[in-house]
């Protein structure tokens, strides 16, 4: 639905948000941080919304890094 949205306002953050929290939900983690990167770029964090989201779709690139930083290692 949000990449539908998208169709008629493509720069819309909130829509973008959406996007990047679909991603996140199916854990397509890189593209939620590409997507919601583009929306922080552009409007900041003033937004408690779009915080909350950029904060838990950062820390789940950050584990997934380090998931497969850990298994290089064995």
């Amino acid at each position: 639905m949000s990449k539908q949205a998208l169709k008629s306002k493509p720069k819309s953050p909130f829509y973008l948000d959406s996007l990047a929290w679909g991603y996140y939900k199916l854990k397509q983690y890189k593209k939620a941080y590409k997507t919601m990167e583009q929306v922080v770029l552009t409007t900041g964090l003033d937004n408690i919304e779009i915080k909350r989201h950029w904060d838990i779709i950062k820390k789940s690139v950050k584990k997934k890094k380090t998931k497969k930083k850990k298994k290089k290692k064995k």
